[in-house]
């Protein structure tokens, strides 16, 4: 018990030196890195309105893109702690499952980033006049971004949670093809409820989570579930 609770701080350590130094990082590029993120924009200036807002901000980044960029070391620290105590059936799913939830989620973010974010503003920016001036603030604007991007990052991990369902048997790939209907309603519902009333950008998003459905019933029907 001892020797693994040594492990357990080992790896902590490991996994916080790595968050530190991640966010150390971004911090000394916090000026391209804002820059990177004001791109979606497409020009339209952003306004702080207070004396510490940019600095706060910067320090925001820091912290949460440290926790991005950190995310596989610490999957791969949590995935090396557990593997003794597995099974060699269970180990069969761990490395790959800890390699697929960073890669479809900063797949999912990406795509977010790239596509439905500037349909998003692009829709919304629309809506202006002459009497008014649009423009936003840059906290608001972040934590729109931040919010879009890790909801549209989980939402990319919904094949592994399939996979990993069927791969113990808990579900069976002819129920998730007799559930497609339902599924198709119910994306479309989450795509309304992440994105504006806007039928470009709730379409955007809809269709690669309803592509990524379709990936997770055709690996399933060539997993072999396991059995007690």
């Amino acid at each position: 018990m001892q020797r693994h609770g040594t492990e357990l701080r080992r790896r902590l350590v490991v996994c916080l030196l790595g968050w530190l130094a991640a966010g150390v990082g971004l911090f000394l590029a916090k000026g391209p890195i804002l820059a990177f993120l004001l791109l979606p924009l497409g020009g339209v200036p952003v306004q702080a309105t207070g004396v510490a807002e940019l600095f706060l901000t910067y320090l925001r980044l820091a912290a949460w893109g440290g926790v991005l960029v950190a995310c596989p070391l610490w999957l791969w620290q949590m995935g090396a702690f557990l593997a003794p105590g597995l099974y060699p059936k269970e180990k069969r799913f761990l490395f790959p499952t800890m390699v697929a939830i960073p890669v479809l989620f900063y797949a999912g973010a990406a795509f977010a980033f790239f596509v439905l974010i500037p349909l998003m503003l692009n829709y919304l920016l629309g809506f202006s006049q002459p009497e008014v001036l649009i423009q936003p603030k840059l906290a608001d604007y972040i934590s729109f971004l931040v919010s879009i991007m890790l909801a549209v990052g989980g939402a990319f991990l919904l094949p592994l949670v399939l996979v990993l369902l069927m791969a113990w048997g808990i579900i069976t790939p002819a129920q998730l093809k007799k559930a497609r209907r339902w599924v198709v309603i119910g994306v479309f519902i989450v795509a309304a409820i992440v994105t504006p009333p806007d039928p470009f950008s709730q379409t955007a998003l809809a269709i690669p989570l309803l592509l990524l459905y379709e990936v997770a019933v055709f690996i399933g029907t060539r997993l072999k579930p396991k059995t007690a």
